[in-house]
């Protein structure tokens, strides 16, 4: 520690000198002045710990010093040192501020005692308010936390009301913190969980205890709902009796939603995983079942019933198909092939197939507002989003006059938007909004009706696939889907689809007439049934066929005769050697001879990896006899030309 710093004012030059060596012979700085006039310019000055100063001294007197002392710094001791004649002047001296007086002459114990006592004085003044410039730092430093922390922390009392909030109030419910202090908060709390809520609270009152990452549905100022997260410690006074709890509560509304968005997403892709499993074996079924429907309808006349019967079991197999390619649609690893779409077109060219869908009752009205915009899509995934959806809302208004509006416009998404919606980034989309006036959705089951296998209907009456094959595909498309709707007010189902394109689709061939040939094909399948089936549909278009269901036969052929096939069409899955594997060899021996893989289903080729390894053309089974004619002769026409 510092030495004191001791100011010694008197007249007396004995008393001076004697006071000054004792307290330098005690270590302290000692200044001295043998006048008020000279004590008063030091004090303006300079820094003193105490003053020594005699009462009695002309025309500045020990008063005058006292005053400029205190006035200077008022944590400086004064002790006055008067005489006997002098005492009511130095009883009026304490009254003015001095630290304690001494009668002259005096023992130099009892001076050093009298001044021990006011250093020490002095040193707990100076240690007291440290401790208070601390603990205001401290202070100061733990509210810029509270206050800046993006986390809701608060205080409340036994009976629910808000002591203390920090400003993050005002993001997370929109409320100013001056708003819910002194009012009840529970007010705020969803109805839904008040009566959880406010058991629990008077639980953790009777054991005296908190709660930990609790989550609470509030209502936000604008009327939305915001999930909160809050953990809680009980607060105790001094006599161990519970006063309040004080929190803090952490916005998850996000973090739920992406959740539950990644849950729904899991249980979409196990679907699609379960249906790669047999999409195979099933579509080789369906090719089997059209492609033998389909040459039975060349040699079957129209008048004969049967022929109606064929029809009707074509467009089954074709159904079927579509089945299959909606429950591939949820795996995330879906060949299905996007290109660029006019959404306003395939919204044009649905209406006649939903007319005939909905009932007569039902009124459907369009508000399309775009002309030339394209999405990256696929016309049959769109036509099953707008189907699908247009059969919910008709089942919403079942025996009842109603009306569906189907609308679409292109928008911008700016980053205030694309927080509201997890999936989207910042940029133009087209948004799609199907809407109707049917009976709404009950809040209770409104989460869960993109849910796979979730229906309201009875047993027998709907799968509950619909809504979550809607949101597979706009899952698929990178999009968002949102549905606003209350009971009573009908249902508002809104997409939102990126990537608006430019591209103009050229317009195909629709004749019916079938492409023929007369080039040696070698077809090979592993399904004895699918090889029979092809083998018709082929020479049905005038080729010269050859068939095996053994791979490393149609190798052995090859080699034996290279020039003996001008195509080879091969199924991709087969247990000996895949098709690639035999394109592959095939390859080794004749590079100019082209090559067809057609496949059910599978997860080792897709079109585009087909073409990057040079394989002329990739098909999926099950296909008409037009699409397969189609592709044969575009093949040879690429071959020639090359």
């Amino acid at each position: 520690m510092k030495p004191y710093r001791i100011l010694i004012v008197d007249d007396d030059p004995n008393i001076l000198n004697s006071i000054s060596t004792l307290l330098i012979d005690e270590d302290f700085v000692v200044s001295t002045v043998e006048n008020g006039e000279k004590a008063v310019e030091l004090l303006k000055n300079g820094n003193f710990d105490l003053v020594l100063t005699d009462l009695v001294m002309g025309k500045v007197d020990g008063i005058d010093v006292l005053k400029v002392a205190k006035e200077q710094n008022s944590d400086t001791r004064v002790i006055i040192l008067t005489g006997f004649r002098e005492m009511n002047s130095a009883i009026d001296s304490l009254r003015l501020k001095a630290d304690d007086f001494l009668l002259k002459p005096c023992e130099s114990d009892e001076l050093l005692l009298r001044m021990s006592n006011c250093l020490n004085q002095l040193d707990l003044i100076r240690k007291n308010r440290k401790i208070e410039l601390e603990l205001k730092k401290s202070e100061e430093r733990y509210r810029n936390l509270v206050e800046c922390t993006h986390d809701l922390i608060w205080s409340m009392d036994l009976y629910g009301n808000y002591s203390f909030s920090n400003k993050a109030v005002i993001k997370f419910l929109g409320y100013e913190p001056e708003e819910i202090v002194n009012n009840k908060i529970f007010s705020k709390i969803h109805p839904d969980e008040m009566k959880q809520i406010i058991e629990m609270y008077k639980k953790s009152i009777k054991e005296k205890c908190g709660w930990k990452n609790v989550v609470i549905r509030w209502f936000h100022k604008d009327g939305s709902i915001r999930l909160l997260e809050s953990t809680a410690t009980p607060v105790f006074d001094s006599d161990d009796q519970l006063r309040g709890f004080n929190g803090i509560d952490r916005d998850v509304t996000m973090k739920k939603r992406m959740e539950d968005e990644m849950l729904n997403t899991k249980k979409l892709e196990s679907i699609g995983i379960l249906t790669k499993g047999i999409a195979h074996n099933f579509n080789n079924i369906l090719a089997i079942i059209l492609g033998n429907t389909e040459l039975s309808l060349d040699i079957v006349p129209k008048w004969n019933p049967v022929y109606d019967n064929l029809q009707i079991m074509k467009n089954a197999s074709w159904r079927a198909s579509d089945l299959v390619k909606q429950l591939t649609t949820f795996s995330r690893y879906n060949d299905q092939k996007l290109e660029s779409v006019n959404i306003g077109e395939i919204i044009d060219e649905s209406n006649g197939l939903l007319r005939s869908e909905i009932p007569g009752t039902i009124e459907i009205r369009y508000d399309i507002q775009i002309t030339d915009e394209t999405i990256l899509s696929d016309p049959v995934l769109l036509n099953q989003i707008l189907m699908n959806l247009c059969l919910n809302s008709s089942d919403a208004m079942e025996n009842t006059v109603g009306l569906i509006e189907i609308s679409a416009k292109k928008v911008f998404i700016d980053n205030n938007a694309a927080n509201d919606h997890i999936e989207l980034k910042r940029g133009n989309y087209i948004q799609l909004v199907v809407k109707d006036s049917g009976t709404g959705i009950d809040p209770s089951i409104i989460d869960q009706i993109f849910d796979p296998f979730f229906t309201t209907k009875d047993i027998g009456n709907g799968f509950g696939m619909g809504l979550a094959v809607v949101h597979g595909i706009v899952k698929y498309h990178k999009g968002a889907i949102r549905v606003d709707s209350k009971p009573g007010k009908g249902a508002a189902f809104t997409i939102y689809f990126p990537g608006i394109q430019t591209v103009t689709k050229e317009k195909s061939d629709e004749s019916d007439t079938l492409l023929m040939g007369n080039e040696k094909i070698l077809f090979v399948d592993d399904e004895e049934a699918v090889v029979s089936t092809m083998k018709k549909a082929l020479e049905r278009l005038g080729y010269n066929v050859k068939t095996t269901t053994n791979p490393k036969d149609a190798m052995n052929m090859i080699r034996s005769k290279p020039d003996m096939f001008d195509l080879i069409i091969s199924d991709m899955i087969m247990p000996q050697m895949t098709g690639v594997m035999l394109f592959e060899e095939v390859r080794k021996i004749r590079k100019d001879i082209p090559f067809i893989i057609c496949t059910g289903h599978s997860e080792l080729i897709n079109e585009y990896k087909a073409k990057a390894m040079g394989i002329s053309h990739y098909i999926m089974k099950p296909f008409s006899i037009k699409k397969f004619a189609e592709s044969i002769r575009n093949v040879f026409t690429d071959n020639y030309k090359n």
